[in-house]
Parts: structure tokens; sequence; C-alpha cells
């Protein structure tokens, strides 16, 4: 199995299993262009890696938190996440039932957690701009997980 098991607590599901998929991507109706793009780049690895195609869908009522969900940013399903003081860039991914919470402290911070997802649990690479590693699988279980990554540097720039 290509995913990885490191900081990963009891299997609670499967967000992908034979190649197919239960799950939606959520995001907010007030989503910034970043975090789009994060809920973009997990369908698009998600697929590569597994061969489905998880739906990305804008949170509306009948979004509950428990449900199959990958929630992506400030929604309403994460707005219990504290996510201050993770040096702007920081980010949090967690679950809640079957609900992943991907948030960062900023808009920023939530596309490394999705970037961070995608590298433990389905053991993708980002090895330069031109090449990138994406083992194929027909499954992507989801576990208990309680991540907290707070960088150690305020922002991840070479510029000054």
């Amino acid at each position: 199995m290509p995913y990885a098991k490191k900081g990963c607590g009891k299997q609670i599901s499967e967000i992908v299993k034979n190649g197919k998929s239960d799950y939606t991507i959520v995001i907010s109706p007030c989503a910034n262009d970043c975090e789009k793009f994060a809920a973009e780049e997990l369908q698009n690895y998600i697929q590569k890696a597994t061969g489905a195609k998880l739906a990305i869908q804008t949170e509306n009522e009948s979004v509950k938190l428990g449900g199959k969900y990958i929630s992506v940013g400030e929604t309403e399903l994460a707005r219990s996440l504290d996510t201050q003081n993770l040096n702007l860039d920081g980010f949090c991914l967690k679950t809640q039932g079957e609900t992943l919470l991907i948030k960062g402290e900023r808009d920023r911070g939530t596309l490394y957690g999705a970037y961070d997802f995608l590298e433990k649990f389905l053991c993708v690479r980002f090895v330069t701009p031109e090449y990138e590693y994406v083992p194929k699988t027909e499954k992507l279980p989801l576990c208990e997980l309680d991540i907290i990554e707070i960088p150690a540097f305020e922002l991840r720039s070479h510029h000054v």
C-alpha cells in the first residue's frame, strides 16, 4: 500500500476504495482562490493516484460535520478548529467522524495542509517543479487525525 500510516490513528473510513469514492470536497461559498486551488489539487492528485474523481462542492446546509467530506479552508464544518498562532503558514489536519478538516491559519496554510495530506497518506512527492511522483493505489483510508503543523519560520519563503 502506498499510503503512510505515520501519525495515523485508528482507521475510521475509506476516502477511496476499489477506485471509487463516496466523499466530496467542500469549500466555503466565500472561498478565495488559494482555497479553491487547494481543493482542486486534492481532487487532481487523488484522481491521479486512485482513479477516483471527488466532486468539489460549495458548502450548504445539507453538508453536516461527521459526513463523508473533505473540508478545505474556512468552512462552517471547520469553524471550531483553532488555527491562531500557527506562524501564518501553519495548518491543522483533523477528523471529526468521517469528515476530514484541512484548515490553515491563512489560505496558504490551507494549501500546505492539502499538500501535506497528499504526501503523508498517498505518498505523493513533489521532487522538482517539473517532476512529481504519484504512486497508484485503489484505496485511500482515512484514519483518526489530529495533526497541527507549525513551521519554524513565520512565512515559508526565501524572499526577504
